[in-house]
């Protein structure tokens, strides 16, 4: 996402929303609390590496994370209708 006048430094962040159900075969996920479904994410981009949005390798994220936040949805439409407004 490209937000020019949020930082003087840079403009690019990396948005993630992503589901907190269990995937067969992969770890579970560390929920802040039982009820919790979703969870959002946002990074910052390095200003010297712009991203290319054909390749997700091309995403150089600075540290520490903007925003990291655990969040109860109904299910997947209406978490992404969440972050969307």
């Amino acid at each position: 996402m490209r937000a020019p006048g949020y930082h003087p430094l840079w403009d690019w962040y990396f948005v993630s929303l992503v589901h907190l159900r269990d995937i067969p075969g992969a770890r579970s996920a560390t929920k802040h609390s039982a009820e919790m479904s979703h969870e959002l994410q946002i990074f910052a981009l390095h200003p010297d590496h712009p991203p290319d949005p054909g390749d997700i390798q091309s995403l150089r994220a600075l540290v520490p994370v903007n925003i990291c936040q655990q969040f109860l949805a109904q299910n997947d439409p209406n978490a992404l209708q969440k972050i969307e407004r």
